[in-house]
């Protein structure tokens, strides 16, 4: 972890920008995830389901990346024995929270917005598509009850599967409503 630190001090503007720039897309995900819920006025429970997904994991995912950016701006390049074990601590909290906003708006609001929105928007590929990143979700939490090691692997895949089935949906979203005017 002193390793880390010492890294992270010597990329630190870096790190911030990435950091500003997750934080962003968070928000972005959650406004997107909303908008999308509201077209699924066939299957109400679903489309609010899908809208708590966002609603909740866009301020768990801002929470997390702020506890980081906050301990990168305070502690940053200290490698004492007390910034190690603060690290160590941050580290687990802000991943755990990374990857529960992750499996919430990227894993299980996709599946939900594809259901939601099944005969009326969603065509059957994009609905397939969101059953991959409900299993994607699945692997995630898998992961992360079994330790966190696999987060880095299938755990991870969440992230693609779930920003590009939120990238599909808009395009398809953009053709439908062209074609509804």
């Amino acid at each position: 972890m002193a390793g880390y630190l010492t890294a992270a001090g010597a990329n630190r503007d870096a790190l911030l920008a990435n950091l500003v720039v997750w934080i962003f897309m968070a928000l972005l995900l959650g406004m997107a995830g909303s908008a999308i819920s509201a077209l699924g006025l066939r299957r109400h429970a679903r489309s609010r389901a899908a809208a708590y997904c966002s609603f909740a994991g866009a301020p768990i995912l801002v929470v997390a990346y702020t506890a980081w950016l906050a301990f990168v701006v305070q502690i940053v390049p200290d490698t004492s024995d007390s910034a190690v074990l603060l690290a160590e601590v941050m580290g687990w909290f802000a991943l755990r929270l990374d990857w529960i906003s992750s499996i919430l708006l990227v894993g299980i609001g996709p599946t939900l917005l594809a259901l939601s929105g099944r005969g009326v928007w969603a065509p059957s590929w994009l609905v397939v598509w969101g059953y991959v990143t409900a299993l994607a979700a699945a692997l995630t939490a898998v992961a992360m009850l079994t330790g966190g090691a696999g987060l880095t692997t299938y755990g991870f895949l969440v992230v693609p599967a779930g920003i590009f089935w939120m990238i599909a949906a808009g395009i398809v979203l953009l053709r439908w409503q062209g074609g509804n005017r």
